[in-house]
Formats: C-alpha cells, structure tokens, sequence
C-alpha cells in the first residue's frame, strides 16, 4: 500500500557560488532559508517544493558588472525529488531566483540580459 505523508522541512544552508558570467568571474557567499513543503511517496521517495529566501553576505558584483549589488535580500523557489533511506535522505532540486538583476548598455549588447541565478542542488539530509 502507498502511504503518502506530508511534511514541512524548513532549511538554513551557507551556499558559496562561482560562475563565469562571460565577463568574468562572479562569486557569492549567502545564507539560503527554503521553506520546503513535502510528500513521502511510498515510504521512501519524497517530493518537495517551495519558496526560498536569500541573504547576500558577500560577493564581487561590483568588480565584474561595474555595479555595485543592490539586494542584500533574494527570493526565489525550489522543487525536487528525494530518495530516503531510514533517517538519511538525498535529494536533488532545481532552484531558481526571482529577484532580476539590472545591467549596463554594455552587458546588453553583449547578450547578457537574463541574469537571474538558477541552480541545481543536490542535498543531503539526517532526520531527527
């Protein structure tokens, strides 16, 4: 028989990001909260989804963009699926940032007019 429970697993995660944004290099350090409501499909796999909540602790916008940040606070949502196997779980989620990002007359004609952050993550767990 499948059991479906729902759950609500709040999160506070340190994330360090580097990608090349074709003008250089960016780099971000944050504090991420995912509050993440969930269903456990068949006692062992899990679905999740919901909005995420950023704070930027640090980055080097300014040296790549000639601008500097201007948000401190992000907001974005993720949803993914999870495999658990007692009280050890791993998941794998898609999350994406809403937040748009502003840029020059030179970054638009480079091509670079979408710049809000989108990442996979994959996550692993310890139920208490």
């Amino acid at each position: 028989l499948a059991s479906y429970d729902i759950f609500l697993r709040p999160e506070i995660v340190y994330t360090h990001t580097k990608f090349d944004a074709g003008l250089g290099e960016v780099k971000t350090s944050r504090l991420d909260a995912p509050v993440l409501v969930g269903m456990h499909l068949f006692k062992f796999i899990s679905v999740v989804g919901g909005p995420s909540f950023h704070y930027l602790l640090d980055d080097n916008y300014e040296d790549v963009f000639n601008s500097p940040s201007d948000k401190e606070f992000l907001f974005g949502y993720q949803f993914g699926l999870g495999v658990n196997f007692g009280p050890v779980g791993l998941d794998l989620r898609y999350e994406r940032l809403l937040n748009d990002q502003e840029f020059d007359f030179d970054q638009f004609i480079k091509r670079k007019d979408d710049f809000r952050s989108e990442q996979v993550v994959l996550g692993m767990s310890f139920q208490f």
